[in-house]
Protein backbone atom coordinates (compact mmCIF):
# COMPACT_ATOMS: atom_id res chain seq x y z
CA UNK A 1 0.00 0.00 0.00
CA UNK A 2 1.13 3.63 -0.59
CA UNK A 3 0.02 6.07 1.43
CA UNK A 4 0.47 9.79 0.93
CA UNK A 5 0.29 12.01 4.39
CA UNK A 6 -0.04 15.76 3.10
CA UNK A 7 0.42 17.61 6.71
CA UNK A 8 -1.64 20.82 7.78
CA UNK A 9 -0.54 20.67 10.91
CA UNK A 10 1.99 23.60 12.12
CA UNK A 11 5.74 23.09 13.35
CA UNK A 12 6.39 24.82 16.62
CA UNK A 13 6.36 28.79 15.53
CA UNK A 14 3.68 28.36 13.01
CA UNK A 15 0.34 30.40 14.51
CA UNK A 16 1.29 29.76 18.29
CA UNK A 17 2.55 26.43 17.96
CA UNK A 18 -0.63 24.86 17.14
CA UNK A 19 -0.80 21.50 15.21
CA UNK A 20 -3.76 20.25 13.25
CA UNK A 21 -4.42 16.89 12.21
CA UNK A 22 -3.18 15.71 9.03
CA UNK A 23 -4.85 14.86 5.74
CA UNK A 24 -4.49 11.06 4.57
CA UNK A 25 -4.78 11.11 0.57
CA UNK A 26 -5.52 7.39 0.13
CA UNK A 27 -4.13 5.48 -2.14
CA UNK A 28 -7.47 3.60 -2.50
CA UNK A 29 -9.35 5.97 -4.50
CA UNK A 30 -6.57 7.17 -6.55
CA UNK A 31 -5.69 3.05 -7.11
CA UNK A 32 -9.52 3.02 -8.65
CA UNK A 33 -9.16 6.04 -10.49
CA UNK A 34 -6.13 4.54 -12.58
CA UNK A 35 -7.66 0.98 -13.06
CA UNK A 36 -11.09 2.73 -14.66
CA UNK A 37 -8.50 4.99 -17.06
CA UNK A 38 -6.72 1.75 -17.46
CA UNK A 39 -9.70 -0.54 -18.69
CA UNK A 40 -10.74 2.29 -21.12
CA UNK A 41 -7.29 2.34 -22.90
CA UNK A 42 -7.46 -1.64 -22.80
CA UNK A 43 -10.65 -1.67 -24.52
CA UNK A 44 -9.60 1.17 -27.00
CA UNK A 45 -7.07 -1.40 -28.09
CA UNK A 46 -9.20 -3.89 -28.15
CA UNK A 47 -11.39 -1.85 -30.52
CA UNK A 48 -9.34 -0.82 -33.06
CA UNK A 49 -7.04 -3.97 -33.22
CA UNK A 50 -9.17 -6.98 -33.63
CA UNK A 51 -8.22 -10.17 -31.36
CA UNK A 52 -6.07 -8.27 -29.84
CA UNK A 53 -5.64 -8.60 -26.10
CA UNK A 54 -2.49 -7.58 -23.80
CA UNK A 55 -0.87 -10.59 -21.98
CA UNK A 56 1.08 -10.33 -18.73
CA UNK A 57 3.43 -13.15 -17.31
CA UNK A 58 4.23 -13.00 -13.27
CA UNK A 59 7.46 -15.91 -12.69
CA UNK A 60 7.96 -16.53 -9.67
CA UNK A 61 10.38 -18.86 -8.03
CA UNK A 62 9.44 -20.88 -4.46
CA UNK A 63 6.54 -19.95 -2.58
CA UNK A 64 7.11 -17.30 -0.25
CA UNK A 65 3.81 -16.16 1.53
CA UNK A 66 4.20 -12.25 0.86
CA UNK A 67 4.98 -13.47 -2.82
CA UNK A 68 1.84 -14.62 -3.05
CA UNK A 69 -0.28 -11.88 -1.76
CA UNK A 70 1.37 -9.43 -3.95
CA UNK A 71 0.82 -11.72 -7.25
CA UNK A 72 -2.65 -12.56 -6.43
CA UNK A 73 -3.51 -8.45 -6.19
CA UNK A 74 -1.68 -8.06 -9.86
CA UNK A 75 -3.76 -11.34 -11.11
CA UNK A 76 -6.75 -9.09 -9.78
CA UNK A 77 -5.58 -6.05 -10.76
CA UNK A 78 -5.13 -7.67 -14.50
CA UNK A 79 -8.55 -9.19 -14.93
CA UNK A 80 -10.39 -6.02 -13.92
CA UNK A 81 -9.12 -3.72 -16.49
CA UNK A 82 -8.84 -6.84 -19.26
CA UNK A 83 -5.24 -8.34 -19.29
CA UNK A 84 -4.68 -12.07 -19.89
CA UNK A 85 -2.68 -12.40 -16.30
CA UNK A 86 -0.75 -16.10 -15.90
CA UNK A 87 1.09 -17.08 -13.41
CA UNK A 88 4.05 -18.69 -13.71
CA UNK A 89 5.79 -20.89 -10.75
CA UNK A 90 8.98 -22.19 -10.13
CA UNK A 91 10.00 -24.99 -7.46
CA UNK A 92 12.57 -23.59 -4.87
CA UNK A 93 15.15 -26.04 -6.80
CA UNK A 94 15.15 -24.42 -9.79
CA UNK A 95 18.75 -23.46 -10.73
CA UNK A 96 19.91 -19.89 -12.61
CA UNK A 97 19.68 -21.50 -15.81
CA UNK A 98 16.69 -22.94 -15.04
CA UNK A 99 15.52 -19.59 -14.89
CA UNK A 100 17.03 -17.76 -17.52
CA UNK A 101 15.43 -20.56 -19.79
CA UNK A 102 11.54 -19.38 -18.69
CA UNK A 103 12.54 -15.68 -19.01
CA UNK A 104 14.28 -16.26 -22.47
CA UNK A 105 10.85 -18.28 -23.31
CA UNK A 106 8.60 -15.24 -22.26
CA UNK A 107 10.70 -12.91 -24.77
CA UNK A 108 10.71 -14.58 -27.76
CA UNK A 109 6.98 -15.45 -27.08
CA UNK A 110 4.82 -12.66 -29.52
CA UNK A 111 1.61 -12.95 -27.43
CA UNK A 112 3.22 -11.98 -24.20
CA UNK A 113 3.40 -8.12 -23.76
CA UNK A 114 5.25 -8.14 -19.99
CA UNK A 115 7.15 -9.97 -17.90
CA UNK A 116 7.32 -9.51 -13.97
CA UNK A 117 10.39 -11.97 -12.29
CA UNK A 118 8.52 -11.50 -9.01
CA UNK A 119 10.99 -11.01 -5.89
CA UNK A 120 12.86 -11.59 -3.97
CA UNK A 121 14.12 -15.15 -5.84
CA UNK A 122 13.35 -17.84 -2.81
CA UNK A 123 15.34 -20.21 -4.50
CA UNK A 124 18.12 -22.70 -2.66
CA UNK A 125 20.21 -21.83 -5.21
CA UNK A 126 22.22 -19.21 -5.61
CA UNK A 127 20.50 -16.82 -8.26
CA UNK A 128 22.15 -13.92 -9.39
CA UNK A 129 19.15 -11.11 -9.00
CA UNK A 130 21.18 -8.62 -10.88
CA UNK A 131 21.45 -10.62 -14.13
CA UNK A 132 18.39 -12.08 -14.17
CA UNK A 133 16.38 -9.11 -14.29
CA UNK A 134 18.60 -7.72 -17.02
CA UNK A 135 17.75 -11.11 -18.81
CA UNK A 136 13.95 -9.69 -19.11
CA UNK A 137 13.52 -7.87 -22.37
CA UNK A 138 13.52 -3.94 -22.10
CA UNK A 139 10.33 -4.07 -24.18
CA UNK A 140 8.74 -6.47 -21.70
CA UNK A 141 10.15 -5.07 -18.20
CA UNK A 142 7.23 -3.46 -17.09
CA UNK A 143 8.64 -3.51 -13.32
CA UNK A 144 11.67 -1.20 -15.04
CA UNK A 145 14.20 -2.97 -13.13
CA UNK A 146 16.81 -3.60 -16.25
CA UNK A 147 19.69 -1.46 -16.68
CA UNK A 148 18.15 -0.32 -19.66
CA UNK A 149 14.89 0.60 -18.35
CA UNK A 150 16.54 1.94 -15.46
CA UNK A 151 19.80 3.77 -17.47
CA UNK A 152 16.84 5.57 -19.29
CA UNK A 153 14.75 6.65 -16.41
CA UNK A 154 18.15 8.00 -14.56
CA UNK A 155 18.91 10.02 -18.12
CA UNK A 156 15.40 11.31 -18.26
CA UNK A 157 13.62 9.70 -20.90
CA UNK A 158 10.56 8.98 -19.14
CA UNK A 159 8.32 8.30 -22.28
CA UNK A 160 10.39 5.93 -23.56
CA UNK A 161 10.89 3.14 -20.39
CA UNK A 162 8.73 1.29 -17.80
CA UNK A 163 8.63 3.11 -14.32
CA UNK A 164 9.11 1.04 -10.99
CA UNK A 165 5.71 0.99 -9.96
CA UNK A 166 5.95 1.84 -6.32
CA UNK A 167 7.73 5.31 -7.79
CA UNK A 168 5.31 5.64 -10.00
CA UNK A 169 2.30 5.19 -7.87
CA UNK A 170 3.68 7.97 -5.37
CA UNK A 171 4.60 10.16 -8.05
CA UNK A 172 0.43 9.79 -8.82
CA UNK A 173 -0.75 10.26 -5.12
CA UNK A 174 1.23 13.71 -5.41
CA UNK A 175 -0.58 14.57 -8.85
CA UNK A 176 -3.71 13.50 -7.22
CA UNK A 177 -3.17 16.53 -4.67
CA UNK A 178 -2.42 19.03 -7.36
CA UNK A 179 0.68 20.04 -6.00
CA UNK A 180 3.88 20.36 -7.92
CA UNK A 181 6.74 19.26 -6.94
CA UNK A 182 9.25 21.74 -9.35
CA UNK A 183 11.48 23.84 -7.35
CA UNK A 184 10.58 21.73 -3.63
CA UNK A 185 12.77 20.31 -2.44
CA UNK A 186 12.40 16.05 -1.55
CA UNK A 187 13.94 14.37 0.79
CA UNK A 188 13.90 10.19 -0.84
CA UNK A 189 15.44 7.87 2.33
CA UNK A 190 16.58 4.74 0.93
CA UNK A 191 18.42 4.11 -2.30
CA UNK A 192 16.75 0.39 -3.45
CA UNK A 193 16.63 -0.16 -7.23
CA UNK A 194 12.85 -0.81 -6.78
CA UNK A 195 11.92 2.34 -4.93
CA UNK A 196 14.42 4.50 -3.39
CA UNK A 197 16.85 5.10 -7.05
CA UNK A 198 14.48 5.46 -9.17
CA UNK A 199 12.09 7.96 -6.84
CA UNK A 200 15.10 10.27 -6.35
CA UNK A 201 15.03 9.79 -10.67
CA UNK A 202 11.57 10.71 -11.47
CA UNK A 203 11.59 13.68 -8.54
CA UNK A 204 14.86 15.16 -10.04
CA UNK A 205 13.05 15.03 -13.50
CA UNK A 206 9.90 16.46 -12.26
CA UNK A 207 12.18 19.21 -11.40
CA UNK A 208 12.66 19.10 -7.10
CA UNK A 209 15.63 19.12 -5.52
CA UNK A 210 16.35 15.81 -4.18
CA UNK A 211 18.96 14.72 -1.47
CA UNK A 212 19.17 11.14 -0.67
CA UNK A 213 19.85 9.27 2.26
CA UNK A 214 20.49 6.06 2.87
CA UNK A 215 22.54 3.78 5.59
CA UNK A 216 25.83 5.29 5.01
CA UNK A 217 24.26 8.87 5.24
CA UNK A 218 26.39 10.41 8.22
CA UNK A 219 24.03 13.31 8.61
CA UNK A 220 20.64 11.27 8.67
CA UNK A 221 18.95 12.66 11.55
CA UNK A 222 19.78 16.23 10.30
CA UNK A 223 18.66 15.12 6.85
CA UNK A 224 15.21 14.48 8.31
CA UNK A 225 15.29 17.35 10.74
CA UNK A 226 15.48 14.87 13.96
CA UNK A 227 18.52 14.41 16.52
CA UNK A 228 20.67 12.27 17.98
CA UNK A 229 22.20 9.11 16.60
CA UNK A 230 21.40 7.18 13.38
CA UNK A 231 17.77 6.22 13.90
CA UNK A 232 16.13 2.82 12.72
CA UNK A 233 13.80 3.29 10.27
CA UNK A 234 10.61 3.32 13.27
CA UNK A 235 12.15 6.31 14.76
CA UNK A 236 13.26 8.06 12.04
CA UNK A 237 9.57 8.22 10.50
CA UNK A 238 8.23 9.56 13.98
CA UNK A 239 11.06 12.23 14.09
CA UNK A 240 10.48 13.04 10.43
CA UNK A 241 6.72 13.77 10.92
CA UNK A 242 7.28 15.44 14.09
CA UNK A 243 9.50 17.57 12.94
CA UNK A 244 8.14 18.80 9.21
CA UNK A 245 7.61 22.35 8.37
CA UNK A 246 4.12 23.53 7.54
CA UNK A 247 2.36 22.31 4.72
CA UNK A 248 4.69 19.34 3.72
CA UNK A 249 4.37 16.16 2.18
CA UNK A 250 5.08 12.34 2.98
CA UNK A 251 4.93 9.45 0.85
CA UNK A 252 5.31 5.88 2.67
CA UNK A 253 6.02 3.43 -0.36
CA UNK A 254 5.95 -0.17 0.69
CA UNK A 255 3.75 -2.91 2.19
CA UNK A 256 1.73 -1.75 5.38
CA UNK A 257 -1.78 -0.65 6.40
CA UNK A 258 -2.61 2.49 7.58
CA UNK A 259 -4.15 2.30 10.65
CA UNK A 260 -4.61 -1.12 11.86
CA UNK A 261 -1.47 -3.29 10.43
CA UNK A 262 -1.40 -6.34 9.46
CA UNK A 263 -3.09 -7.86 6.43
CA UNK A 264 -6.64 -7.87 8.27
CA UNK A 265 -9.51 -6.81 6.32
CA UNK A 266 -9.98 -3.00 7.72
CA UNK A 267 -13.33 -1.23 7.91
CA UNK A 268 -13.70 -0.04 4.23
CA UNK A 269 -13.47 -4.29 3.13
CA UNK A 270 -10.04 -3.82 1.96
CA UNK A 271 -7.07 -6.93 2.37
CA UNK A 272 -4.01 -5.03 2.38
CA UNK A 273 -0.10 -6.37 3.21
CA UNK A 274 0.80 -5.14 5.99
CA UNK A 275 3.04 -5.97 9.38
CA UNK A 276 1.20 -8.75 11.86
CA UNK A 277 -0.64 -7.38 14.52
CA UNK A 278 -1.21 -3.84 15.75
CA UNK A 279 2.53 -2.85 15.20
CA UNK A 280 1.46 -0.46 11.80
CA UNK A 281 -1.43 1.28 13.78
CA UNK A 282 0.59 1.94 17.35
CA UNK A 283 3.32 3.51 14.41
CA UNK A 284 0.00 5.22 12.95
CA UNK A 285 -0.75 6.77 16.71
CA UNK A 286 2.66 7.90 17.52
CA UNK A 287 2.61 9.84 14.55
CA UNK A 288 -0.80 11.58 14.58
CA UNK A 289 -2.57 10.22 17.89
CA UNK A 290 -6.64 10.47 17.76
CA UNK A 291 -5.88 10.14 13.54
CA UNK A 292 -7.84 6.84 12.35
CA UNK A 293 -9.63 8.18 9.29
CA UNK A 294 -8.56 8.27 5.66
CA UNK A 295 -9.98 11.34 4.55
CA UNK A 296 -10.99 10.34 1.11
Amino acid sequence: MISLVAHSFWAPGCQGGRRSMATIISGIKTSKLVRERLKMEVDKMESHFSGFRPSLVVLQVGDRDDSNLYISSKLKAAAEIGIDAKHVRLPRTATQDELLQSIMSVNENPSVHGLIVQLPLDSVSPINTELITNAVSPEKDVDGLSCINAGKLSRGDLNSCFIPCTPSGCMELIRQTGVSVEGKHAVVIGRSKIVGAPMHDLLLWHHATVTSCHSKTADLPEQVMAHGRTLRMRRMITSLITNLRCHSFVCFGGPGRYPGGGGRQSRDGERRVGEAGSRGHRLWNQLHPGCDKEEQ
